[in-house]
């Protein structure tokens, strides 16, 4: 069967300070862990790249089934959208070369994946 991905990418407000966008970060991190509990066929990676002032990110979704990936996008990003401050997000059909964000080499750079099977 046919894996499904849906790409929602995560901008920093103009003029947030990089403490409020980490909190509020940790916070988009856990609204997906528990949303992970309940969509038991869904996986979620994050990516955040966060550098003096710079902050970008990539929430990949993924799943069998194609209806659960836009779903749980739409809930996401609505979220996001919705009770954060500092961030703002955008759903993306796929990718492009340069829309991908920059893997640093520094330390602050963060993969996680979230998926309970």
């Amino acid at each position: 069967m046919v894996e499904h991905y849906t790409f929602i990418r995560i901008f920093k407000e103009m003029n947030a300070e990089n403490d409020s966008v980490d909190k509020e970060l940790k916070k988009v991190i856990e609204f997906i862990k528990q949303r992970s509990s309940v969509k038991k066929n869904v996986s979620y990676y994050t990516i955040t790249y966060i550098d003096r002032g710079d902050v970008d990110g990539l929430i990949v979704i993924k799943s069998k089934d194609e209806k659960s990936v836009g779903l749980e996008a739409e809930i996401i990003k609505d979220y996001i959208v919705s009770s954060m401050e500092h961030l703002s997000a955008k759903i993306i059909d796929k990718p492009r070369k340069h829309e991908l964000i920059k893997i640093p080499r520094s330390s602050r750079f963060f993969v996680e994946e979230t998926a309970l099977n």
